[in-house]
């Protein structure tokens, strides 16, 4: 193997151009993500070729292994944390930086996949808010690493085990990456039990599993369907496809056979990648990797106020001021330590002193709450407390208003819990009591469930048994996030569908869930004798209300407009079913929209305070402030 491929760092360009483009969200590129899978698949060739023959010379170093990833990773890693968490501090809010505090901790340990793929919880930020996300292939490969050179050491350079053993890991890591990519999703995708077959990959290949080719025709064809698989899954992929399991083999073969074909002599692909450009990005790659998604999302703040989805002008600004930085970094930063004649000793305590330092500015930002004082109190919206969430069968709940026998129960999804401080209000004026039950993720709907949320049906269920079953309670407020159900979208994200609804019988589109599901719901209190009122969905954002009206207040501009034809619009078919439901007896409903829509616009705050928590849950003060003035004079469930 030569000592020097450039075809190789033209690959690294193949990797690390889709991964910008899909992050940036260019068309045509909705599987750019495949680029890291490509990144893995190099880092196994190069490194494990590195090790294999220190190991077979009775050479190698496990010190002088891990100075040298020290000194390639580090010291851009830690200019690219310093500079992320200076530009953030200013426009990232409390709980967002916070998060970030948390991030840096783990990416500091290099344990940012562990991190990520427990961020499971249903009011977690989404993707566009975590600056630290990409930080997980770093964690991945420093974890195989971690492993990988010990096995060599420990099998020896003649162990007859150590082929069969390597390929035995390569199957069983992408069998499990199969069955994870249906059961457990994110486990799969951030975890290094079911990317070690990628890594394995490239190690294989170094190893001489592969025998080489001998006519230059099968090195060609060879090399152009690697450029041709990788190019393929970028385009076809997307964010619906399962991954990394069995899909995941089209770019990380796609990269083995570009890089063996390479192996066994020149190719016209080869050549091709080797030339001045994609060399020169694929050696600044790392820096671009690094650069490249902190700056895309701060660009959602300083450039678009923090609006989701983000301009194309912001987006375009950030990629292009990444590929500066990112020579810079690579010139100034990378290099330099990479070459620096400083000792062994001297490079490990500067790494773990930086390691030590990213982590304790992480423990500071995650122990202080993110600095609220950097906002102003009234922009700091926030959501009732967790407590009344039901998670199991116990079905434990909150109680609101007066002590003694409930009278009003309020039912529904995270929806219906954001509301829960207005009827606190209600219950505390007018004197009656009422009991909660709660579910996120689980609208009311008699007998429907969406795929994955199985638990939805199991509860509702629960809830309408005990609910028609009660004597004292006289009436039943029901809540839930209508519009995504019937609709299944989300307007935040248009372009993903919901889960698929299901019901006895099997799926069901969106529309019918809500006209069935609700109508089941309802005749089913009705039928026990009690009073339903339908409380409907608040006007839903694409962006997240507090952060965005807070920066464009700091930043002196007008928040956005937010178009009542729009939200009328959007929740034309859940109006329909509403309207039919309000004309029978025992059931009121009440709209939310047009209190939040008195004019041809949307309200979002009121005197700097959010009625929103994000982008479509009423705040704490949206709920108990805004919102029970509004109900108080449409309801009265005293008597």
């Amino acid at each position: 193997m030569k000592d020097y491929r450039p075809d190789i760092d033209g690959l690294r360009a193949v990797a690390v151009l889709p991964v910008l483009l899909f992050h940036a969200g260019v068309p045509g590129f909705s599987g750019g993500f495949v680029g890291v899978d490509v990144f893995f698949v190099i880092s196994g060739f190069l490194i494990t070729g590195i090790i294999a023959r220190d190991v077979d010379a009775g050479r190698f170093s496990i010190l002088r292994f891990y100075e040298r990833r020290f000194r390639r990773l580090l010291a851009a890693l830690f200019t690219v944390l310093a500079v992320t968490t200076v530009l953030a501090f200013p426009v990232l809010s409390p709980a967002q930086m916070e998060q970030h505090g948390e991030q840096l901790v783990a990416t500091s340990l290099f344990s940012s996949n562990l991190y990520f793929s427990q961020m499971e919880d249903y009011f977690a930020p989404a993707a566009e808010e975590l600056l630290l996300l990409h930080t997980w292939s770093l964690a991945v490969e420093e974890q195989f690493y971690l492993f990988f050179p010990l096995a060599l050491i420990a099998l020896g350079a003649r162990s007859r085990v150590r082929t069969p053993l390597f390929v035995a890991v390569f199957f069983g890591s992408l069998g499990l990456a199969e069955y994870g990519a249906h059961a457990s999703p994110s486990l799969a995708f951030y975890m290094l039990p079911t990317r070690a077959w990628e890594l394995l990959t490239g190690s294989l290949l170094a190893l001489g599993l592969v025998p080489r080719f001998e006519s230059r025709g099968a090195r060609e064809a060879t090399a152009w369907l690697g450029l041709a698989a990788i190019g393929a899954s970028v385009v076809l992929y997307s964010g619906k496809t399962p991954f990394p399991g069995l899909s995941a083999c089209l770019p990380v073969l796609g990269a083995g056979a570009l890089i063996h074909a390479g192996s066994s002599g020149t190719t016209s692909a080869g050549e091709l990648l080797s030339r001045r450009s994609p060399v020169f990005i694929g050696q600044i790659s790392y820096s671009l990797y690094l650069w490249h998604w902190p700056l895309l999302l701060l660009a959602r703040f300083y450039v678009d106020g923090g609006l989701t989805p983000p301009s194309p002008v912001g987006q375009a600004a950030a990629l292009l001021l990444s590929f500066p930085l990112s020579i810079a970094s690579w010139k100034w930063v990378e290099g330099p330590f990479r070459t620096a004649a400083a000792s062994r000793g001297r490079v490990f305590g500067a790494s773990f002193a930086g390691s030590a330092a990213v982590a304790v500015i992480g423990v500071v930002l995650w122990r202080l709450d993110g600095v609220p004082a950097r906002w102003p109190a009234e922009s700091i919206a926030s959501t009732p407390p967790m407590k009344c969430f039901k998670q199991d069968d116990e079905r434990a709940a909150c109680r609101l208003g007066e002590s003694g026998h409930p009278t009003v129960a309020l039912w529904g999804d995270s929806h219906a819990h954001a509301m829960m401080p207005a009827f606190q209000r209600l219950a505390s004026t007018q004197g009656w009591s009422g009991v909660t039950r709660f579910k996120n993720g689980c609208p009311p709907l008699a007998g429907v469930w969406r795929e994955g949320k199985e638990d939805c049906r199991a509860f509702n269920d629960a809830v309408l048994d005990e609910l028609a079953a009660s004597d004292s309670i006289q009436t039943v407020i029901v809540a839930g996030r209508w519009t995504a159900t019937s609709e299944e979208t989300r307007p935040e994200k248009p372009d993903e569908a919901e889960l698929q609804h299901l019901q006895d019988g099997g799926p069901v589109d969106g529309r019918t869930a809500f006209r069935q599901g609700l109508a089941r719901t309802v005749h089913r209190l009705t039928g026990a004798g009690k009073r339903v009122i339908l409380v409907g969905t608040a006007p839903e954002q694409t962006w997240r209300v507090p952060e965005v009206v807070a920066l464009h207040n700091r930043f002196g501009r007008r928040p956005p407009e937010v178009v009542r034809a729009d939200v009328e619009a959007r929740n034309h078919d859940v109006d329909a079913v509403l309207t039919e439901l309000d004309a029978e007896a025992g059931v009121d409903v009440v709209r939310l929209y047009p209190l939040f829509c008195p004019t041809d616009t949307c309200e979002v705050a009121v005197e700097g305070h959010p009625l929103y928590s994000d982008a479509y849950h009423v705040s704490v003060y949206g709920s108990e402030e805004f919102l029970a003035s509004k109900l108080a004079s449409m309801l009265d469930l005293s008597n």
